[in-house]
């Protein structure tokens, strides 16, 4: 019925998807209304063909005009043509029944010397065929020369093919008519013809006439069209670094973040979740971390429209988490491909050097991603249908206490303190029952997620239109308890033209989604981890809270459900539209603009209803609501210039550019209280005061830019790319608001030579590269650079005038960041590009590190924004390969693995000494290190930990600005991934293993064992990982953990905490982990034909599906200290049916 709707019920999906917007969504909808309606009034029109009316006719030996004014009575369309079109026009016969008008039409132009093309759905315009001019007559040679011409499968001339007499160095190329002669030859010689892109191919030569060659076009991955920066290439024609993830890969894995689809796929990238919470946070890295505190994340680029990054989209505290990117202190809130439907991508490119990422100016420098999505194709009418359901969960919990080993610890923490049980001691006094026992991570994060995604798309098209419709829908629920799930709706509309004679393309693109996330307030993993195993039931036989009340019906604990009444609501639509235009003005010479629009709107709340609070406290309680908008407003205009020229000696490729962009932000906070019922919680007007935060932020970024780049290939063998860009932003005041930004590319295919042609045989392939340039950023926030105000926050204002305060001072000399990039490698392709090499060395250093500069106290400030500077350095290793092991008819296997080995140090930091980083920085040292006491164990007899002093004495009071001598990087040292496909008959099976190696903070010393807190204002400490049970308990015992304590006095905590900075708490952290896994049948066409279908695929889907490692935390990805655990990746399972129609 859904499909139904959107073919043949076009007028359904206004109501259906738009429905009536709020006020301030009035021009969203407006434009998502007329940008769809426009889009599929197109595609209807480009399909028209698939519903053409049913022509009969039955006429023998019949003047064509006569036909043609029968079809033209039945179809009603209209036939233009003169009489010279129909000169020489054959009698025609036909006798068809309910045929197409196509078909109809088909039959009558057999053997005519006219054809037809169909316009508009109104016209059919005759044509006389274009008798293709005869070839240049290629003349008989005179003797010891051979002459030919080479073209391709369509017999179109190939330029600069390279020909060659076997067995000897003597070669020409062919010219502009794919016409050659060589010189010298005798006897019965043989030519060995090649060119770049096609099959080689060696033939017999011949005297008496001309040859007629023809080369098959061949594929392999280094020719596969590759989507950069303003434009596309192939991996043979490039100098860059840049990696691509296909849409098969995409869609194998059940996650609704397209990021997710890049994990252990792409060298030199390392991408990994912040929570396990759908829509959570994703850090991405590209080639290391360049900045020390502004920005470094990569740029989004979605079909040529620059997306907004994380830390425009702020938030409320909730379990989204952020993308570790903090900016002028801001870290954002989730992820910002969130908005992005994967089933919706064609393909994703990762831009990492500078010959690929400095035409980006200032907005790169952290690297690039481009996602490119899908587009309609000419043809019949063809229907996709998508649908998957799974289930998730957590796959690895703690070992944690049991109730005999959590009361073994709380008794003993007493002895060892000298003291018994108090009133608040509520675990071991006698008011919990000490015959309990509940796994609180499985009660709290142990439920079952439930996804299900469907996906609709329609596309087709004829006479130079094609159109694509698509629909999608993603659910995925919470393993926390309650109803919390994470909904998600999208539609994308793309429509193409083309004219007749190719000079105009136009092309319109929209996709739209909306966003219903609903969460608890706060990650219940924490609380899990923390609640005494015999910690009360949930629920009472009514089926109400238990609050497990005292004699004095004070409660004693906070039940951890009402939490879940804290809920946290996302409500959010983007809408993400470019329009493109392109008209040839001569030849190889083509105009093109990229106009672009983004617009996002979040809504969020955290509610804190009567019902959150113990029952106590619910008389003296409010209810409350915390509120959050964002809007985001973005502009984009980019025309464009193209020259492309081909020479019998090369080919060369240049554009100019330009580039505008307005973006506007606005952030609302809001904090209403006093609402009558928990109905009207949602609604601040309900409220009876706002008080608390009220904050509003608005911005308006504008950047603008000029840019050009050119690409040169000589005989396939020598590549030229140079770019340069200058680029300007509303981020830095007039002193430095322009900067430049360059790179200079090279590339030598060494295995088109000759001479390495005869020596290495098996080598098919092979391509020294190398690579210059700069790139910048300008991720500091908005007005940095002039002087701010806020205003003070008074109960009474003063004079009934709010004043303002400065939260900052200028500083017109705020410049870009800039990192400089070097970079070169090598690829081989071998036994006829079966297998294929690429190895990359990169060497970054950023300069004019934009970081906050402290001021004293005493100057109403903390700092202000400048550029320091500091150098930091990035290098490292990627190695990838490719290969098709087997390629056989029914039988095909191909593996594919990449490693990165990266590495990151501190260059320069100009009188670091005396900075508030001293005690965090080193030079010559990564700049993720963390600084940290050695600890040397547990004393024997005191039973506390001790540590390794500076002069190398052992102690339990250590001063760290002095014996802090350790220095642990937390930064990945090497990761990668392994890939296999294999092909057996219809079955496919398809996964992804991702490894890491790397240090992290392990859970092993818990957090204060034997401390005992259950107040009912949320804070609880009590349970701890088995790790701590070897611990000490008598003068005399070796153990690796410190005597139990539960006062924790400062003779106790002290040593305690220092434990929490020094080696002991970190660990090995690598892991490997099946990333994801897919097994897919596909009926066999004899069977789909019998159903009346083109193709069915049922398929068995897993992500995150099994991890081994060493690491004593919930997982490694998301890990962390026992106090801070995040909900881990989830492993989900999922079936699903992909039918075509």
């Amino acid at each position: 019925m859904l499909l139904h709707a959107f073919c043949y019920r076009v007028g359904m999906v206004t109501p259906i998807l738009l429905g009536s917007p709020p006020s301030k969504l009035a021009k969203t909808f407006r434009i998502v209304k007329l940008l769809i309606l426009f889009t599929v009034a197109g595609c209807l029109q480009a399909g028209a063909k698939g519903f053409s009316q049913g022509i009969n006719l039955s006429m023998n030996n019949a003047n064509v005009k006569e036909v043609f004014d029968a079809i033209a009575k039945q179809s009603g369309y209209r036939f233009l043509y003169t009489t010279e079109t129909l000169a020489g026009a054959k009698k025609v016969s036909i006798k068809i029944s309910n045929k197409s008008i196509t078909e109809a039409l088909d039959i009558c132009m057999e053997d005519q010397p006219f054809s037809y093309n169909i316009v508009n759905k109104k016209y059919v315009v005759i044509k006389r065929k274009e008798v293709p001019a005869p070839a240049k007559e290629v003349g008989v040679a005179p003797p010891g020369e051979v002459r030919g011409r080479v073209t391709d499968d369509k017999g179109q001339p190939v330029v600069g093919a390279s020909v060659r007499l076997s067995g000897t160095s003597r070669t020409v190329t062919t010219d502009a008519n794919g016409e050659f002669s060589i010189n010298g030859v005798s006897g019965k010689g043989r030519l060995e013809i090649s060119s770049v892109g096609y099959e080689s191919k060696e033939i017999a030569v011949q005297y008496d006439k001309p040859l007629a060659i023809s080369l098959n076009k061949s594929f392999s991955l280094l020719d596969e069209s590759v989507v950069v920066a303003y434009g596309t290439t192939t991996r043979r024609k490039s100098v860059g670094n840049i990696e691509k993830v296909k849409a098969v890969d995409i869609e194998r894995q059940p996650v609704n973040n397209p990021l997710l689809t890049l994990q252990g796929r792409v060298p030199g990238v390392m991408i990994e979740q912040t929570t396990g919470v759908s829509g959570g946070g994703i850090k991405v890295r590209i080639q290391g971390q360049n900045s020390l505190s502004s920005g470094s994340e990569p740029l989004y680029v979605i079909d040529g429209i620059p997306f907004v990054s994380s830390e425009s989209i702020r938030g409320l505290t909730s379990p989204l988490g952020n993308s570790g990117n903090v900016v002028n202190g801001i870290s954002g809130s989730g992820n910002p491909l969130n908005f992005i439907n994967p089933h919706d991508i064609e393909s994703i490119e990762v831009l990492k050097d500078a010959d690929a990422t400095s035409i980006y100016g200032s907005r790169a420098a952290a690297g690039a991603l481009l996602i490119t999505t899908k587009k309609g194709k000419g043809g019949v009418t063809k229907v996709d249908l998508n649908f998957q359901h799974g289930r998730g969960n957590v796959s690895r919990f703690l070992k944690l206490l049991n109730t005999t080993q959590y009361l073994e610890m709380r008794h003993e923490a007493l002895r060892n303190d000298g003291i018994v049980a108090g009133p608040s001691d509520n675990d071991i006094n006698g008011t919990w029952d000490t015959t309990r026992y509940t796994d609180w991570q499985k009660e709290l994060f142990g439920g079952t997620a439930i996804y299900n995604d469907g996906q609709i798309a329609v596309s087709g098209g004829g006479n130079g239109t094609s159109f694509l419709l698509s629909v999608g829908y993603n659910s995925q629920s919470s393993v926390f308890p309650g109803d919390f799930k994470d909904r998600r709706n999208s539609v994308h509309a793309n429509m193409n033209h083309q004219s007749l004679n190719g000079r105009l393309r136009i092309g319109m693109d929209i996709k739209y989604m909306t966003m219903d996330n609903r969460l608890p307030g706060i990650d219940l993993v924490k609380t899990a981890l923390a609640l005494a195993p015999h910690a009360p039931a949930l629920f009472l036989a009514d089926g109400s809270l238990n609050w497990a009340p005292d004699k004095n019906n004070i409660s004693t604990w906070r039940n951890p459900l009402a939490n879940l009444l804290s809920a946290y609501k996302l409500k959010g639509n983007s809408v993400i539209a470019n329009a493109t235009f392109g008209y040839q003005l001569i030849q190889g010479l083509e105009f093109k603009s990229n106009l672009g629009y983004t617009q996002i709107n979040r809504r969020e709340v955290s509610l804190f209803p009567l019902e959150f609070y113990v029952p106590e406290n619910r008389a003296s309680s409010i209810r409350s609501t915390n509120f959050g908008d964002d809007d985001i407003v973005s502009v984009l205009i980019e025309p464009q210039l193209t020259y492309k020229k081909g020479f019998p000696w090369g080919d060369m490729e240049t554009f100019i550019g330009a580039t505008y962009l307005d973006n506007r932000s606005n952030r609302q906070d809001v904090t209403a209280r006093g609402f009558s019922s928990n109905l009207l919680m949602e609604d601040f007007r309900s409220a009876t005061s706002i008080t608390g935060n009220f904050n509003n932020v608005s911005s308006n970024y504008r950047y603008s830019a000029v840019f050009g780049r050119l690409n040169y290939g000589w005989r396939g063998k020598y590549l030229l790319s140079a770019t340069v860009r200058r680029d300007g932003s509303s981020r830095f005041g007039t002193k430095n608001l322009f900067n430049n930004f360059w790179s200079l590319g090279g590339g030598w295919v060494f295995t088109e030579e000759s001479l390495l042609k005869d020596k290495l045989p098996v080598l098919t392939y092979g391509k020294l590269k190398i690579s210059f340039g700069t790139t910048g950023s300008d991720q500091i926030g908005d007005y940095q650079y002039l002087n701010l105000y806020n205003s003070v926050s008074r109960t009474v204002p003063y004079q009934t005038i709010v004043g303002l305060s400065s939260s900052g001072y200028p500083n017109p000399y705020l410049q870009w960041e800039e990192t400089k990039k070097l970079q070169s490698g090598i690829e081989l392709g071998l036994l006829s590009n079966r297998l294929l090499l690429d190895i990359a060395f990169y060497y970054n250093r950023s300069f004019n590190q934009l970081q906050t500069y402290a001021l004293p106290i005493i100057t109403g400030s903390s700092g202000f924004p400048a550029n320091f500077p500091a150098i930091i350095q990035n290098t490292g290793l990627e190695f990838s390969a490719n290969s098709d092991i087997v390629q056989q008819q029914h039988f095909r296997w191909n593996s594919a693995i990449n490693i990165t080995i990266p590495r990151n140090k501190l260059v320069s930091y100009q009188n670091l000494s005396t900075s508030t980083r001293a005690n965090f920085l080193r030079i010559g040292d990564p700049f993720t290190v963390s600084r940290l006491y050695e600890q040397a164990g547990v004393d024997p007899q005191t039973g506390l930990y001790t540590f390794v002093a500076a002069d190398g004495s052992i102690t339990s009071t250590p001063t760290y600005a002095i014996d802090a001598t350790q220095w642990i990087n937390t930064s990945p040292i090497l990761y990668g991934g392994i890939q296999n496909t294999i092909s057996l008959k219809s079955f496919t099976f398809d996964a992804n293993l991702q490894f890491v190696t790397q240090r992290a903070l392990n859970m092993e010393i818990g957090n204060m064992p034997g401390f005992f807190a259950s107040n009912t204002s949320g804070f609880i400490l009590g349970n701890q990982p088995e790790y701590v049970m070897d611990r000490w308990r008598k003068p005399g015992d070796v153990a690796k953990n410190q005597q139990f304590s539960a006062l924790y006095p400062a003779a106790i905590s002290a040593p305690y905490s220092n434990s929490g900075l020094s080696s002991a708490i970190y660990q090995d952290a690598s892991y490997l982990r099946l990333k994801n896994v897919s097994i897919a049948w596909q009926m066999p066409a004899s069977y789909s034909k019998v159903l009346g279908v083109a193709a069915l695929n049922v398929f068995i889907r897993s992500q995150n599906t099994f991890t081994i490692t060493n690491y004593k935390g919930l997982d490694p990805e998301t890990r962390g200290p026992y106090s801070s655990a995040a909900l881990p990746p989830l492993r989900v399972f999922t079936f699903g049916i992909h039918l075509s129609l």
